[in-house]
């Protein structure tokens, strides 16, 4: 059987919350053909889904134009789509072209609702999954736009040519319909803080009681670290540099572990608002220390769903600029860690996407 993955290329998270529901799926169906369609550099499809054979690259999906990991740039959003709508039915003709021309089985989405409308438009199969929607958060920066009600209107009828539609908790409660909601969906990572402890002592770093893995995602966004002032007992890991140099900064990539060993092996993330950063942390029972995300939509189910499953805190962007954290970091650090949470959901998702793939005639 062969799939046709559509990743929406708007950051990690997207990626992170499918890896885990495709490896499920090949262990169900071992002879599974993967295609990925996605904006994603490649390096990071394959470090996500290893798996993959084809990499195509999608027509228009962009999620939202971003001015940095918080802001979004709605003046340029609204330009991206308004223009994609404005010549909607031949984008999709289009897009219908380039997923046919790979003969997939079924196409699941996350989030590309136009990879939906071009397989409806090429007749094959598809499901939607993910945590959120295009249609739930245009509106939140685009919707005053003459032609917000149009592009939304597009948006709804793409996203309801799904057979399916699986999200994953937490989730941002969607207006395109019925939903089947399964549990949380996470990565996992191996404990490997000994290595990363020589490794710091090996690069000159300071080997700390405590450490603390930083991480926007994967947006780039430069943090202002060389003012952060010093804390006890507290080396910072940086997945990129640390823009500083300083015994207690170091780059995740001097250290020769991955991101998600990585993230088994610390006492805390410092992070922005997003489901693969709070979910996985949250299931290996990491605190999470999180810089508010403003009016990013699915923030408060985020987190919500994050202090109710690991010690967390909120601060204000302005206090991670200027690395004013040092009395929330303290406490939690010195809080009792939870249980790591449990994430059924890849398996579920798998067995839905399984149970439709099965019963589909070989094209």
């Amino acid at each position: 059987m062969h799939l046709l993955l559509a990743i929406t290329g708007h950051g990690f998270g997207h990626a992170a919350q499918t890896a885990p529901v495709i490896a499920a799926l090949q262990r169900r169906i071992p002879s599974l053909q993967l295609t990925v369609r996605s904006d994603l550099a490649e390096a990071a499809i394959r470090d996500f889904l290893p798996m993959v054979k084809t990499i195509r690259r999608p027509v228009g999906d962009f999620g939202m134009a971003m001015a940095n990991a918080f802001d979004v740039d709605a003046e340029a959003s609204g330009r991206r789509y308004r223009d994609l709508h404005a010549v909607w039915p031949t984008i999709v003709a289009v897009e219908a072209a380039g997923i046919l021309a790979d003969q997939p089985d079924l196409v699941v989405s996350n989030t590309n609702y136009l990879a939906l409308a071009a397989a409806h438009h090429a007749g094959i199969p598809s499901i939607f999954y993910s945590s959120l929607t295009w249609f739930d958060i245009y509106p939140v920066y685009c919707g005053a736009r003459p032609e917000a009600e149009a592009v939304r209107a597009d948006m709804a009828a793409a996203y309801r040519c799904a057979d399916l539609h699986v999200m994953p908790t937490p989730f941002l409660p969607t207006g395109i319909g019925p939903v089947i909601e399964v549990g949380p969906v996470a990565r996992s990572g191996v404990n490997r803080r000994d290595e990363m402890m020589a490794a710091l002592a090996g690069a000159g770093k300071r080997a700390s009681r405590f450490l603390v893995l930083v991480s926007l995602g994967g947006i780039t966004t430069p943090l202002a670290t060389a003012a952060w002032p010093e804390q006890e007992g507290v080396t910072f890991v940086f997945v990129g540099s640390p823009g500083a140099a300083r015994p207690d900064m170091v780059s995740l990539a001097d250290l020769s572990v991955s991101f998600l060993d990585c993230l088994a092996s610390v006492d805390a993330l410092i992070t922005k608002p997003g489901y693969g950063s709070f979910v996985e942390a949250a299931c290996h029972g990491v605190p999470v220390l999180y810089a508010d995300r403003g009016d990013w939509p699915d923030q408060p189910a985020l987190s919500s769903w994050l202090h109710r499953h690991t010690p967390a805190a909120c601060i204000e962007r302005a206090a991670l600029d200027s690395g004013a954290f040092a009395p929330e970091l303290r406490a939690l650090l010195t809080t009792p860690r939870r249980p790591p949470a449990a994430a059924p959901g890849a398996e579920q998702a798998a067995d839905l996407i399984a149970d439709r793939l099965r019963f589909l005639p070989r094209r």
